[in-house]
C-alpha cells in the first residue's frame, strides 16, 4: 500500500488506518480474532494503528501490544490517546505510562489528547506532552476533536514542537470541520485524520 506523508513529521503512514475501539470488547470481537485482524492488515501494508486508553479501559491496547510482537516497532505507526479525565500534568504523565505498558513498547508514535477538557488548561496538558517528548516517550504530539480556537491555543502553549495531527469526525454527511478548522489547518500542514468515515456503515 502507497504510505503518505503525515504533514510536517515527514513520516510515511498508510492512508488507512486501522482503528481499534471494537478491539476493547470481547462481545464484539474475541482477542485471538483482533491480533490476527491487526497483523493481517500490517501484513497488507497499513502500518497505522489507532487507539486509546479508553478503549475498553486499556484493553484494546493490551491487544495491539500482544499483535505488534510479529513485526519490527519500526515497521508501525502507533497512535494512542489520553483520556479527558487525565489532562492534568501528572496525569498526563501516569496515563503516558500505562498506555507504554499495555503496549510493551518504549515509545508511542503519535500521541493524542482524546477530547478537550475545559476544566483542565491547555498550558498544563501541552506542557506535559512536551515533556513526554524531551524523555522519548513519545515521538509527536496530537490532538482530538478540537476546535479550531482550541487547536490555536493548544499550539501556543508548544515551545519546542508542533501539533503533528487533528484527528476529527469527518464523511460525506458530517462536514462541519470545512467552515474553519480544515481550511487552517490545510495551510499550516496539520493532517486531518478523520474517524468514522463511512458513518458506522451507512456510507
Amino acid at each position: 500500500m502507497e504510505k503518505k506523508v503525515l504533514g510536517w513529521t515527514e513520516e510515511k503512514i498508510s492512508p488507512l488506518i486501522l482503528g481499534s475501539w471494537q478491539f476493547g470488547t470481547p462481545s464484539i470481537i474475541g482477542k485471538s480474532d483482533a491480533i490476527n485482524v491487526i497483523r493481517k492488515a500490517v501484513e497488507l501494508g497499513i502500518n497505522a494503528i489507532d487507539t486509546a486508553e479508553s478503549y475498553g479501559n486499556g484493553t484494546s491496547e493490551s491487544v495491539i501490544g500482544e499483535a505488534i510482537k510479529a513485526f519490527k516497532r519500526e515497521d508501525v505507526f502507533i497512535i494512542t490517546k489520553v483520556s479527558i479525565d487525565h489532562l492534568r500534568y501528572e496525569d498526563v504523565l501516569r496515563a503516558a505510562e500505562a498506555s507504554l505498558k499495555r503496549l510493551d513498547t518504549t515509545y508511542i508514535d503519535l500521541y493524542l489528547v482524546h477530547w478537550p477538557n475545559h476544566y483542565v488548561p491547555i498550558r498544563e496538558t501541552a506542557k506535559a506532552m512536551e515533556r513526554l517528548i524531551n524523555e522519548g516517550k513519545i515521538r509527536y504530539v496530537g490532538l482530538s476533536n478540537f476546535s479550531l480556537p482550541l487547536l490555536r491555543e493548544f499550539r501556543e502553549h508548544l515551545s519546542k514542537t508542533d501539533v503533528a495531527a487533528n484527528e476529527l469526525h469527518y464523511n460525506l454527511l458530517f462536514r462541519d470541520i470545512e467552515k474553519e478548522v480544515l481550511p487552517y489547518m490545510i495551510r499550516e500542514n496539520i493532517p486531518t485524520l478523520a474517524y468514522d468515515s463511512l458513518g458506522l456503515g451507512y456510507l
